[in-house]
């Protein structure tokens, strides 16, 4: 096999309906939570915000775990176990007088 048809081949491999699905993933996995993020951040204070958004790298190592059979050592599990407890933690205990200013 000469490097010329493994190169042709690879061509082949990038068909419209292909990178069509890669253009909907893209938007679907990056421009979608955006977008919700924002109307999140409208609605509560930034300090909550903030500390919500960490919890996406602990989703995202449960996930891995879940989905991909990943294996996590135990100090991983800690901090995952360390992250969700502050979050839950900054949303139940949150000061009663947070008030969210309408954006005008």
């Amino acid at each position: 096999m000469s490097c010329r048809s493994a190169s042709t081949r690879r061509v082949r491999r990038f068909s419209p309906s292909l990178i069509l699905i890669g253009l909907v993933t893209a938007l679907l996995s990056s421009a979608v939570p955006y977008s919700l993020e924002m109307v999140a951040l409208k609605r509560i204070p930034a300090n909550r915000f903030g500390v919500l958004m960490s919890l996406e790298p602990a989703v995202g190592a449960v996930a891995g775990v879940i989905l991909l059979k990943e294996h996590l050592s135990a100090i991983q599990w800690l901090a995952i176990t360390f992250v969700i407890t502050a979050s839950v933690g900054s949303v139940l205990l949150g000061d009663a007088e947070d008030t969210v200013t309408p954006v005008q």
